[in-house]
């Protein structure tokens, strides 16, 4: 009998169907998630004040679903892709910077935060 729980790879036997798997819970899921990529890689042996930096210099919105860009007031994932982090919430705020030190002290994890982020309309909304 097979076992086809969650969490069971063995019935992916390439790179291409675990990728595909991801995809389509991804840009199923209920959930704003995103995916951000780097012009130029983030080296982790940097200062935390200079991977900061780093981010809001290089860092673009690579993937994100459809409940992502609803929070953003867009109906489409390609209206938001490409957009550079400065745009996706207000690094004025001391609170939102302090949030990215922390997710890169954790580990670059994000756990229990809240940010503020501007949407299309320029509305401000705390997440």
């Amino acid at each position: 009998m097979a076992n086809n729980s969650i969490g069971d790879s063995s019935r992916f036997t390439t790179r291409n169907k675990l990728d595909e798997f991801f995809r389509l819970h991804f840009h199923q899921s209920e959930d704003g998630l995103w995916l951000a990529q780097f012009d130029e890689p983030l080296p982790t042996s940097l200062s935390l004040d200079q991977q900061v930096e780093h981010i809001l210099k290089y860092a673009y919105l690579s993937e994100c679903n459809v409940s992502f860009v609803k929070m953003y007031g867009y109906e489409d994932p390609k209206e938001m892709v490409g957009a550079r982090f400065p745009q996706l919430f207000d690094n004025s705020e001391v609170a939102n910077l302090e949030n990215l030190r922390l997710f890169l002290k954790d580990g670059y994890h994000v756990r229990n935060t809240e940010t503020i982020e501007i949407e299309r309309m320029e509305f401000v909304y705390i997440y």
